[in-house]
């Protein structure tokens, strides 16, 4: 009796502790997520499988084989295929990770067309996305996510002077600046526009990469502040008048001296504080024409603003005319969007005849403001 009973114990014990031969173990793996954290900054390049003839529409891009989603700040969207590189297609996009690697990318064009990517990641940079473009127009493809590049890695084909200076009798200020040249320059007889840009320290590379890629024939001169700081005291008044005397009475003079230049075909570009440099300088135009282009990034408007509207009042009577146009831009997050809506509703409230007036808005941050304004200035300024 007792050896039948320890003979059962030990057959339980050894059943219930997996030592019978027969017995199966079950192996567990985790599965690798593969998914970003977000989209900023990338590239999407979706090379369709199911594509067989061109796919036209009026507010996309042509489409054959090839369709990039790229993805800037905040949720910035460009689209661009093989056929076309520039910056006109624009919208928006929200990125929702989902699971086992799937990933929901929504597209809202600026024109009102939306659709969602529906894409599934086999690795980091890979995978596959299909999506219905409209109703009966479907694609898909295998995709690869790249970082976007940044300007100072780009190849320009055109030709980019860099770390020049000029000393300033009007201001006794040293400024360096840049210049770049669109890729046809030296093998032509053609007068160029030009586009003088402040905060050249900040701005160069990425100024000169939108004009690039944007297909668009500008010299760009982008002019640094000088001594860290000096930009308070020349972009806003009362040191911008120094400033634009300068412009006016010696570095303009000096470039166009050395480089074939439109001088009917002139623009001023500032950001935030630079602004306030393009502000005054509009003001100014009806009694010193120099610049037939104004671009301004988000603006510091809220400095002075009514001192500003003095100007503006003496400059702008009633009846007043300016062949210009005017770019203005908002950043709504923490930007200086609410002032630059209010600097826009006082301009288009003087009426002034034969001025051209853009707006836009963007969804991104002060800091992140300028490429994408950049880009939407060039087409809208310069649309040929």
């Amino acid at each position: 009796m007792r050896f039948t009973i320890f003979i059962s114990l030990c057959s339980l014990f050894i059943f219930s502790c997996g030592g019978s031969g027969n017995s199966t173990q079950t192996n567990t793996s985790e599965t690798v997520n593969y998914l970003p954290s977000n989209l900023n900054n990338t590239q999407l390049k979706l090379s369709l499988t199911n594509n067989n003839e061109a796919i036209i529409k009026e507010d996309l891009p042509e489409i054959n084989s090839l369709l990039i989603h790229y993805f800037g700040n905040g949720d910035l969207l460009y689209l661009q295929t093989e056929e076309s590189i520039d910056w006109q297609y624009r919208g928006s996009f929200n990125y929702i990770a989902q699971k086992d690697n799937n990933a929901d990318i929504t597209i809202s064009l600026t024109t009102g067309r939306e659709y969602k990517l529906n894409c599934q990641f086999i690795s980091n940079d890979s995978g596959t996305c299909d999506t219905e473009l409209e109703q009966g127009i479907k694609i898909t493809g295998n995709f690869t996510l790249i970082d976007n590049i940044r300007a100072t890695d780009f190849d320009f084909s055109g030709i980019l002077i860099e770390e020049l200076s000029f000393i300033s009798s009007i201001t006794g200020i040293t400024y360096p600046y840049h210049i770049y040249l669109p890729p046809n320059y030296e093998g032509s007889n053609q007068s160029y526009p030009i586009i003088y840009a402040t905060d050249g320290q900040w701005e160069f590379h990425r100024f000169a990469h939108a004009i690039e890629t944007s297909n668009k024939e500008i010299i760009l001169v982008a002019i640094e502040q000088g001594p860290e700081g000096r930009r308070l005291q020349d972009y806003a008044l009362t040191g911008s008048a120094s400033y634009m005397a300068f412009l006016q009475d010696e570095l303009l003079p000096e470039i166009e001296a050395s480089y074939r230049v439109d001088s009917n075909n002139r623009a001023l570009q500032g950001a935030s504080w630079g602004g306030l440099l393009v502000r005054h300088a509009l003001s100014r135009e009806s009694n010193h024409h120099l610049f037939n282009n104004f671009i301004s990034m988000d603006g510091s408007y809220f400095h002075e603003n009514n001192k500003y509207s003095e100007l503006e009042n003496t400059a702008f009577p009633s009846g007043s005319g300016l062949a210009a146009k005017l770019y203005l831009s908002g950043a709504s997050i923490g930007g200086n969007n609410n002032v630059v809506q209010r600097y826009k509703n006082d301009i288009e409230a003087r009426d002034i005849t034969h001025l051209t007036l853009f707006y836009q808005s963007f969804n991104v941050t002060h800091e992140q403001v300028s490429r994408p304004s950049i880009k939407d200035a060039l087409l809208k300024l310069y649309p040929e």
